[in-house]
């Protein structure tokens, strides 16, 4: 509905039925309803009290939203493709900015299968070691679908993430389903997980399809406080939900609006449904309006919209599902999820200047073009990283902290190089045992 021509509407209308009466004229211009008629003039009324809801709901923009509603382009040449949007606001994502993105941070994922593939998606990423997003193979699963080793099949578990391994305290593993995602996730061991400027804390529970029932339990448990729930506080909360049903999705937003009022800090991320074969793009595009409309009245709680864009990317022929399962999607799909949860997080923490000003700055060389002086200082280094025009940065940040220092070889585009950490934070990271 148009707010503003429905207010408009409702004036015009109140305010010839008053002149007419003023005037003397209500019994020949506006006539009283005679028997039989007297509910049409009441709905009458009705109607205009309706119209006015919606108003006030849209009055609250949530701030956080920002334009994750942009359009994605897809693209496809022969047996490869790639994605891309027009606007400035949304974009792609290197290994070292998504670390720095979420180094300190904790991030919360509660989902079904297609979710786990998103959180493993999201820890090579961050490792350098996902397709690159320009030429994903057509089909491709170069990205697994579990990682044994951490995120099971079906079960939950918080790991400490850095970009060169993974830490996994067996306190906080569940393997299959042991446990059920609100328990999983809402212990004392996950809420006493604390990241350092070197790491992230990712936590992801396996819900099963549909996985709004699992939810709410989670956040139902999370909002008791009870088992060390009051203490739980990760950045960001990843709901992937699994039913276009707007009435649920209504339900789990105000929940997770009144969980925001106790952890202001916290930001809830409502994923949309992706495409499952045998879905329309006009069904997917219906709910994904409907849920962006529900979510915006809450600050801090925030729709993100996957719906459309991947029936779009289905039809275009760059996304594609799995032969044996109709919700999974080959790399392409995956990439572009967990590009769009960063620029979820990207635009949610600009929007928070409180949570930027919080996080330590970055270590020195997570700098792209100290990495890159790097290699090319080296001839060795540069045919033992670069390839085709194009350089491994991560893995040439990784040689000069584990070798390249301890050869006396120089990093950076100056003269000298620094040191790898100062001396308050060298035993925190031989600890971590990422030195």
């Amino acid at each position: 509905l148009d707010c503003s021509r429905a207010r408009l509407v409702k004036k015009s209308w109140l305010g010839s039925w008053h002149k007419n009466n003023a005037q003397g004229q209500a019994a020949k211009r506006v006539p009283r309803p005679r028997r039989g008629r007297g509910q049409r003039g009441m709905m009458g009324w009705r109607c205009i009290c309706l119209l006015s809801i919606p108003c006030a709901a849209a009055a609250a923009p949530n701030a956080t939203f920002g334009a994750l509603a942009d359009r994605v382009v897809w693209a496809r040449i022969n047996c490869t493709g790639s994605y891309d949007w027009p606007g400035s606001t949304l974009r792609h994502f290197t290994p070292v900015e998504a670390f720095d993105l979420l180094r300190g941070r904790h991030v919360l994922v509660l989902g079904n299968s297609v979710a786990r593939h998103v959180v493993i998606a999201l820890h090579l990423l961050i490792r350098g070691r996902a397709p690159e997003v320009h030429r994903i193979k057509m089909g491709g699963h170069a990205l697994p679908a579990v990682e044994s080793s951490v995120w099971e099949s079906h079960g939950a578990a918080s790991a400490e993430l850095t970009p060169k391994q993974k830490y996994v305290p067996n306190a906080c593993h569940h393997p299959n389903e042991n446990m059920a995602a609100a328990a999983a996730t809402v212990n004392c061991c996950v809420a006493r997980r604390k990241a350092s400027n070197y790491s992230f804390i990712l936590t992801y529970a396996f819900t099963a399809t549909p996985s709004e029932p699992q939810i709410r339990k989670s956040l139902g448990l999370w909002a008791e406080g009870t088992h060390c729930a009051s203490s739980l506080a990760p950045d960001y909360v990843v709901l992937c939900l699994t039913q276009t049903d707007v009435v649920a999705f209504r339900a789990l937003a105000r929940q997770s609006a009144a969980l925001r009022k106790r952890h202001p800090r916290t930001t809830f991320v409502l994923v949309t449904p992706p495409h499952v074969k045998g879905s329309t793009g006009l069904m997917l595009r219906a709910f994904d309006l409907a849920a962006v409309a529900e979510a915006k009245p809450f600050d801090g709680v925030v729709a993100l919209p996957l719906g459309e864009s991947t029936a779009r990317g289905i039809n275009a022929r760059v996304l594609k599902h799995d032969a044996d399962n109709d919700h999974h999607f080959a790399d392409a799909g995956r990439l572009f999820e967990v590009e769009m949860l960063l620029n979820a997080f990207s635009i949610a923490s600009a929007a928070e200047p409180d949570r930027a000003a919080t996080q330590e700055p970055a270590p020195w060389w997570f700098a792209d073009k100290d990495a890159r002086c790097y290699v090319g200082r080296y001839a060795d280094l540069t045919r033992h990283f670069c390839a085709g025009g194009r350089c491994d940065l991560q893995k040439a940040r990784d040689h000069y902290r584990e070798h390249g220092r301890h050869e006396g070889r120089k990093y950076g585009c100056g003269d000298s190089s620094p040191a790898i950490v100062s001396s308050a934070t060298s035993g925190r990271a031989n600890s971590n045992g990422t030195n």
